[in-house]
């Protein structure tokens, strides 16, 4: 008897280790399968390399308004695609910035690297979709797929900034003066003048006539001996 019941606690205690770990391998297979489930979903949702592929889903907000070309309705229209853009693609933005920032300058598609390709005709399908009459024909005058560019433009020809700030930035060239500071060395303030000239002429897609540098140098030189140098030799 004492046999028969060793061996039927021997059996119980068995049954109850055996319980547990079918239990515990459950728990272990739930908690595998919840981690399974946030590893498919953060996957889903951040593109190769990292960066998030979109913030919010667009189908759920809608496109914007389509902008016709009214420049009364630029500003407004600028302020909701750009939230749009960020929304289905954070790095649209940086792309559109350094689109604007080249002024009159032309965005050439065969600079792309194949991200930013793949970004510029993502830029470019929206704008077609979201534009029509006068806006969209700037937009069917761009190379297809090439939205860097047709962003470029768009903001070239209803940016008012735009043009004001070149005018402006050409102003002060004109009336850029050299050697005033005894401090400031010579050959650096002529070079830092050519630089700017040059950033001038990238962003406005104009060049400054090589006569009207040499008159700015040589009217804005406060430098007695080298302005007299400069007018003798532009004299000959």
């Amino acid at each position: 008897n004492r046999i028969n019941q060793q061996l039927g606690q021997n059996l119980n205690d068995q049954q109850i280790r055996t319980d547990a770990a079918e239990t515990a391998l459950q728990e272990a297979r739930a908690q595998l399968s919840i981690l399974a489930a946030a590893t498919g979903a953060s996957s889903s949702a951040t593109a190769p390399g990292g960066s998030w592929a979109g913030v919010v889903d667009t189908r759920t907000i809608g496109k914007p308004k389509s902008f016709d070309g009214r420049r009364d309705a630029w500003r407004e229209f600028r302020f909701v695609f750009e939230a749009f853009s960020g929304a289905a693609h954070p790095d649209l933005g940086e792309l559109m910035a350094k689109a604007e920032s080249l002024g009159g300058t032309p965005v050439e598609s065969s600079d792309f690297d194949p991200r930013t390709e793949s970004l510029s005709r993502q830029l470019y399908y929206m704008l077609v979709m979201v534009t029509t009459d006068d806006a969209n024909k700037v937009i069917r005058n761009v190379e297809s797929g090439n939205g860097a560019e047709a962003w470029r433009r768009l903001c070239w020809q209803y940016e008012p900034d735009v043009r004001v700030r070149h005018g402006a930035v050409l102003h002060s060239l004109l009336k850029r003066e050299f050697g005033k500071d005894d401090g400031r060395e010579l050959t650096l303030e002529i070079e830092t003048f050519e630089k700017d000239v040059r950033k001038w002429e990238t962003q406005s897609g104009k060049l400054l006539d090589p006569d009207i540098k040499m008159s700015v140098l040589t009217g804005g030189m406060c430098n007695t001996k080298i302005k007299d140098h400069l007018d003798l030799n532009a004299g000959r």
